[in-house]
């Protein structure tokens, strides 16, 4: 078959792509389909052709899935690009469907990337929450608008309402425009340099309820801040919520790139820092846990499956009074200091510093005496701090640990997207540690980290694919690997 762009063909959809795209083949050319899912016969358009696959979109579906359903999001950007917004890419997929998807990629990972023959993967824990989920979100901004990214675009999707958000969150983004509309709020615009308002992020907590608002600006001072965060607080109240706004923060932001760290942050009004309150039911965890969570820190974003996936990592860490804990990559202690009351010592590592000033507060208003937090590069501090503890060395960094007498020891890993650095992944394999749960937000970076661990004597043992985002493509793992004897 000759293709060519612009062409309509008929095409049978087999399976989705990582991104969410339907699957199909056209003789011998891959084709990926936006707004196609697994068993749809469509009517897709070519938009690009490369060598060895094409992009297309749906014009029409001649046959539905039966995994198909209809999107209830106005918003949603599916079938021929219709809708604005790229946030979700599973709306028009059946919830049990994206269970099934998301476990096969990770065995797939697994085995192609892993090099893991037939690997054990559970089933899919599935949210127990499927709408109004998210404790945290980035709004984007420009112009007057403010939302989220269109898919595969810089233009901003300027949503009223979000699903995946409570409605008191959207009542904080659609005041926040209307100040963009009538100019109290300038939005910064990257090529002339000039403006205010960069992005605003809302986070809340399931606990307490407690709401903060973090405005990232170019300046150090926020116009008619007073009216502002009147206005905001007011529309919370507003809402059918049960959430309050606890804390307004100014993050001053001047990078060209907003993903490179700031410190910078001014409390405009209310607390520097909101508080979850996590409750845990497994036996050998705290009953309850406190967290503070600051303006910069990272935080699981479904709290109610955090709690799913922290007993996970209990059950697989199986911390007793002998055991030690390396809880790195540790964030705020998320992972670690539900685990300290039956364990021996938790040791953390993070790089964001504000993240473990959050980690150790966190530890002390728990009342846990057993968890000590360090920043810096985990596959920097690490090696530096099991040198002072091989040595037997008593001092405020080893807080008298007798490292020879805990031969029991377990490493925790949650990195970030990009998987570990391999230099730590070499340090951990040096810890004694006889298991080690890794804890993922990409199966692929997973599946080659897993990998170079067997080089260094970690056998995978089981996965459990966790649903923290329902609608989206994105997957959490909690996986165990076992010391080969």
């Amino acid at each position: 078959m000759d293709i060519k762009e612009g062409q309509i063909i008929e095409l049978d959809i087999t399976d989705v792509s990582d991104d969410g795209k339907g699957f199909g083949r056209a003789e011998d050319l891959a084709v990926f389909v936006e707004g196609a899912v697994p068993g749809d016969r469509v009517l897709a358009e070519i938009k690009k052709l490369k060598k060895n696959f094409a992009l297309a979109v749906t014009k029409e579906v001649v046959s539905p899935s039966p995994f198909r359903r209809e999107s209830d999001c106005p918003f949603f950007q599916g079938r021929d690009g219709r809708g604005e917004c790229g946030g979700c890419a599973y709306r028009q997929l059946k919830y049990e469907k994206q269970l099934e998807i998301k476990r096969r990629q990770v065995i797939n990972k697994l085995s192609r990337i892993g090099g893991v023959e037939n690997p054990q993967v559970a089933e899919t824990v599935a949210s127990p929450e499927l709408f109004r989920y998210r404790d945290k979100v980035e709004f984007a901004v420009k112009g007057a608008h403010i939302g989220f990214r269109k898919r595969g675009s810089h233009e901003i999707a300027d949503i009223t309402d979000c699903q995946l958000l409570p409605e008191s969150v959207m009542a904080v983004c659609n005041k926040i425009r209307e100040f963009l509309n009538d100019r109290t709020l300038k939005a910064y615009d990257d090529k002339k340099a000039r403006g205010f308002l960069r992005q605003v992020t809302v986070k809340w907590a399931l606990g307490t309820g407690q709401m903060m608002v973090i405005f990232t600006a170019a300046d150090t001072k926020m116009p008619s801040a007073e009216k502002i965060i009147t206005a905001i607080d007011q529309a919370v109240e507003e809402t059918e919520d049960d959430l309050y706004l606890a804390s307004v923060v100014l993050h001053t932001n001047k990078n060209k790139n907003l993903r490179d760290f700031s410190p910078r942050l001014t409390t405009l009004a209310g607390t520097p820092t909101i508080t979850d309150l996590a409750e845990f039911s497994q036996p050998a965890m705290k009953n309850q846990i406190k967290y503070e969570i600051s303006p910069l820190a990272f935080y699981q974003i479904n709290p109610l499956q955090m709690r799913n996936l922290c007993s996970q990592v209990c059950k697989f860490a199986e911390p007793d009074k002998h055991k030690v804990i390396l809880d790195l990559y540790c964030g705020i202690g998320t992972l670690g200091l539900p685990l300290a009351e039956s364990s021996r010592y938790i040791i953390g590592i993070e790089s964001i510093k504000p993240a473990i000033i959050d980690a150790n507060r966190n530890a002390a208003i728990n009342g846990i005496v057993n968890a000590r937090y360090y920043t810096g590069k985990a596959e920097e501090v690490l090696p530096e701090l099991l040198d002072k503890l091989e040595s037997g060395v008593r001092d405020n960094d080893t807080f008298g640990i007798p490292w020879q007498d805990t031969e029991d020891r377990v490493v925790i890993l949650d990195p970030p997207r990009k998987g570990c650095d391999e230099k730590l992944l070499e340090t951990a394999g040096t810890t004694g540690a006889n298991r080690i749960v890794y804890v993922s937000c990409d199966p692929g970076t997973m599946a080659r980290d897993i990998r170079k661990l067997g080089e260094m004597g970690y056998e995978f043992a089981e996965a459990i694919p966790f649903d923290m985002f329902p609608w989206t493509t994105e997957i959490e793992t909690v996986c165990f690997l076992q010391k080969i004897q």
